[in-house]
């Protein structure tokens, strides 16, 4: 299993937030955005939530690299008594 899925799913400033994907890229600089990706997440949203106008209610987009880990799941660990959350893979 490569991902775990796109997740729809709004901010505390009520925008919502479809993504994210697991492409593997070459280039570690690279920020531009593929089209083809932007309108495979477009329809994503759309099957959610046809209602929605994506044009209208587009913000932005946020291109980044995740780094990787040899976990199959999320690294999340818990420090109480330092309140401290570490978390990796994500």
């Amino acid at each position: 299993q490569r991902t775990k899925g796109i997740f729809i799913f709004s901010t505390i400033h009520n925008q919502l937030v479809v993504g994210p994907t697991a492409l593997d890229q070459e280039s570690r600089t690279d920020r531009s955005v593929d089209r083809e990706v932007a309108k495979e997440l477009d329809k994503c949203i759309q099957r959610v939530l046809p209602q929605l106008d994506v044009e209208a209610s587009y913000v932005g987009e946020y291109v980044g690299i995740r780094p990787g880990t040899d976990q199959r799941d999320y690294q999340i660990h818990l420090y109480p008594q330092k309140n401290w959350i570490a978390v990796a893979g994500i």
